[in-house]
């Protein structure tokens, strides 16, 4: 939304001493003048007697219903005005709306005069009104100087177009498409406002305060969106990546040979141990063997990728001479597969071995189905960190 506010100082710079704290001075000299009109200036009787309005019997701020009778102030702003602010915006009315008639002129001028008070009015005091009770455990607060009514509309001019001469961005609008702007802005559940504070250096200082807390805002969202879409294309480029991989092995996934999974946030090509092993053994069967280099070689094709083989058994208990526990069986075979996948081509430091005995089964151990499962030799391609969000950070705090 373009900064309007020199241009509304610019319409009511004829009226500024009529604000602030002049204001009950203001008031005290109407109601002298009202008891006798020799007892004021010459200046100050004049103005008074333009207004030809006695003096309210409550002042503007007043909360209490719109009465008939308008206050000194309202008159100074809808059709009792100074001539001189009238013309103002009647001058550049006329301008937008060639050989349109003096009344018409004249109407368009006052309807944009009490539009941009009641603009004004809600950057002052729109605050007053803001949703701060969610539950409504409190009976609103009647503010009648935000009703259109206080400054001289009806429903009728709801609909009506008023020139605006850009203010809330805006050439032209009608009284209801100001309202719900006004509204939105200054009365909502979170806003911020600072034309109500009357001391200029502390106004200077809100404004640069808020402007410097909504910078360092919109750094923060910045930089949560960067790494939001940082993540996000590490999802698709993980997705991309297991889709590529279910399409490598889709011959010997479809012949039972072995299963592409996600385990634990990894890509995982899992072998059973009974296709390549015999009961008890370390040594790979040919059929193991040319399985295990048909994946190598696969894998191998994938650059930057590094690969974890990992050994695993069921908990069916081994004490031999040659492998004392399942961790050292284990161990044996994923030797075994990871020798056979450089023999295959893979590049030795690409590929490392690990041993997990029974410790991480992949079903129950109470079936022969689950024990089965639980034998494998499982391929981990390794997760690249340095691809992660908060990588760089994590390397500092490391250092």
């Amino acid at each position: 939304m373009p900064d309007d506010s020199g241009r509304l100082t610019q319409v009511f710079e004829e009226t500024s001493f009529l604000y602030g704290g002049n204001a009950t001075f203001v008031e005290g000299l109407h109601e002298r003048w009202a008891a006798d009109p020799a007892s004021v200036d010459a200046s100050w009787r004049a103005f008074f007697e333009s207004l030809r309005e006695r003096p309210a019997a409550k002042p503007a701020w007043a909360e209490s219903k719109v009465e008939a009778r308008r206050d000194d102030l309202t008159a100074a702003f809808d059709g009792l005005r100074p001539a001189a602010m009238e013309a103002k915006v009647a001058k550049a009315v006329e301008g937008k709306r060639p050989g349109a008639s003096a009344d018409d002129v004249r109407q368009a001028a006052r309807d944009s005069v009490r539009a941009f008070m009641l603009i004004r009015t809600y950057r002052i005091r729109g605050h007053l009104r803001a949703q701060l009770d969610p539950l409504r455990l409190e009976p609103p607060v009647d503010r009648v100087e935000l009703d259109p009514e206080h400054w001289g509309f009806t429903d009728a001019d709801l609909d009506r177009e008023i020139f605006l001469d850009g203010v809330l961005g805006l050439e032209t609008g009608t009284l209801r498409e100001v309202l719900a702007i006004v509204r939105r802005t200054y009365c909502g559940p979170l806003g911020v406002q600072f034309m109500h504070i009357a001391d200029l250096e502390q106004k200077l200082l809100a404004t640069a305060k808020d402007r410097g807390q909504l910078k360092s805002s919109l750094d923060e969202m910045k930089k949560a969106m960067e790494e939001m879409r940082a993540r996000q294309a590490e999802e698709r480029k993980r997705l991309q990546e297991f889709a590529d991989l279910t399409r490598r092995f889709k011959r010997l996934t479809d012949a039972g040979t072995l299963k592409v999974n996600i385990i634990d946030g990894k890509m995982v090509v899992s072998l059973g141990s009974d296709l390549l092993f015999a009961s008890g053994s370390s040594r790979l069967s040919k059929e193991g063997i040319q399985a295990v280099k048909e994946v190598a070689a696969q894998l191998n094709a994938i650059e930057g990728k590094r690969y974890q083989v990992e050994g695993h058994t069921d908990n069916v208990p081994i004490a031999t001479q040659t492998f004392p526990s399942n961790w050292d069986l284990a161990s044996a075979r994923a030797l075994s597969v990871m020798k056979t996948m450089i023999d295959g081509g893979m590049e030795p430091k690409r590929v490392s071995a690990a041993s997990f005995g029974d410790t991480s089964p992949v079903q129950e151990n109470d079936t022969p189905e689950g024990k089965a499962a639980n034998r494998r030799v499982a391929i981990v391609i390794v997760p690249d960190l340095s691809s992660l969000p908060g990588y760089e950070e994590l390397q500092k705090m490391s250092q």
